[in-house]
């Protein structure tokens, strides 16, 4: 587990992005953590220096293995004033009533304060990627393109390790997905994984 100091300071996400930043070469676009309380105008130099859009994203203590998709994130940030409406868009969300409902929900009280992430905002996708827990040479890839209610579309890839290619399972199919990028992103799974400090599982 990371240092309770460092999660603390940083929140989940930006404890876990630093100790990746500082313990890999994958490619993290540039960001800068604004820490609660932390005036805006203190990231003035890093915002001005990224390149645009950028993406505001929350980093509370309580995101380290828990309340993923509960705070707010904002996209295609590219001036100053959107800068602004976006950090209090993501402030407001810690004390949203699905926050306090899910705190409720399992047991304790969460805090208003949140630190927030600003990053460069790259063409990237949103999905997730598991090691299949009976067979450790396979891999299960998923992710989604498009953005709205009825836009996204889910794409799946079952990625064999022994055989470099993808395996046949139902409900698995590449949808769009090419075996290289398959490869590429398994190679950077790999490289998170052997980061046995981020959490004991």
């Amino acid at each position: 587990m990371l240092p309770q100091t460092e999660i603390d300071k940083y929140g989940g996400k930006a404890a876990i992005l630093n100790h990746i930043r500082d313990n890999t070469n994958l490619p993290i676009p540039s960001y800068v953590v604004m820490q609660a309380g932390q005036d805006v105008s203190s990231i003035n130099g890093d915002f001005n220096a990224m390149q645009k859009p950028v993406i505001v994203r929350s980093s509370s203590p309580y995101e380290y293995g828990d309340f993923e998709g509960i705070f707010e994130s904002v996209r295609d940030v590219k001036n100053r004033s959107e800068l602004e409406w976006a950090i209090k868009d993501v402030q407001k969300s810690a004390r949203s009533e699905r926050a306090k409902q899910y705190a409720e929900q399992h047991g304790f009280k969460i805090g208003e304060d949140i630190h927030l992430i600003v990053q460069e905002q790259t063409p990237s996708l949103g999905g997730g990627m598991l090691r299949h827990p009976n067979n450790p040479d396979l891999v299960f890839i998923t992710y989604f393109t498009g953005r709205g209610k009825y836009q996204q579309h889910y794409h799946t890839f079952l990625f064999d390790e022994v055989t470099g290619d993808e395996r046949y399972c139902r409900g698995f199919t590449s949808h769009g997905i090419e075996k290289e990028d398959a490869q590429f992103l398994v190679e950077q799974y790999k490289k998170i994984e052997a980061l046995e400090q981020i959490a004991s599982d």
